[in-house]
């Protein structure tokens, strides 16, 4: 019995959901620099034909999951903004948020996005997002922090001793650092940290 169009239009919409997913896992483990379409279509299971009916290039599928991952961070960060937090408020809202989900061991795909979101900049033939008009809140997780620890200091809500730009470098890089771990390493070797000890680093007790 032929499958009718609605048929036909979910098996399609789940093909190319699956070549997003492997998309995502290669690029947020192997890097988007080392990965090749060839490499996506075996893992998925997939011809070269099929994935060009979806996704005119490599680049092309990177696009569609940072617009993906851009969606996920924005509406993290529109959660907490909604609520007119104080930027220490704010800053501990989504910290906290990001922590649990890294430590939950069956939510590995918030951890590619946000891996792929923190090294994005390392990836040397990546394509150049250009910035959209009412696009991300923030369009690297180095803003992100790096406006936190600025508005937070401003209140007086944040340790000044040194300049905002010099914490966020550390904030920066242990967050990619604890993301790329929690990728990398076995889930019973590597637990994310308490969120308290690292807000501890920016923000006055």
């Amino acid at each position: 019995m032929p499958k009718t169009k609605e048929q036909n239009e979910i098996i399609k919409s789940k093909r190319r959901q699956e070549i997003v997913q492997t998309g995502l896992k290669l690029f947020a483990t192997k890097g988007y620099d080392n990965v090749t379409i060839n490499d996506i279509t075996l893992t998925t299971g997939c011809s070269h034909g099929l994935f060009y009916h979806y996704f005119t290039s490599k680049a092309d599928l990177l696009k569609v999951i940072i617009t993906d991952i851009k969606s996920t961070t924005d509406e993290l960060f529109n959660q907490f903004i909604k609520t007119n937090q104080s930027p220490k408020q704010f800053f501990e809202s989504v910290i906290r948020s990001v922590f649990i989900e890294l430590n939950n061991p069956r939510n590995l795909q918030f951890a590619y996005r946000i891996h792929i979101w923190f090294t994005l900049h390392l990836q040397k033939t990546a394509p150049v997002m250009k910035k959209q008009k009412g696009g991300a809140l923030y369009e690297t997780p180095y803003d992100f922090i790096l406006q936190c620890i600025e508005k937070g200091q401003l209140a007086g809500e944040f340790k000044n001793d040194h300049p905002a730009t010099e914490y966020t470098i550390i904030g920066f890089s242990v967050l990619q650092s604890l993301v790329t771990n929690r990728i990398n390493m076995n889930f019973r070797r590597f637990k994310v940290p308490s969120p308290e000890t690292f807000i501890g680093i920016f923000v006055k007790l």
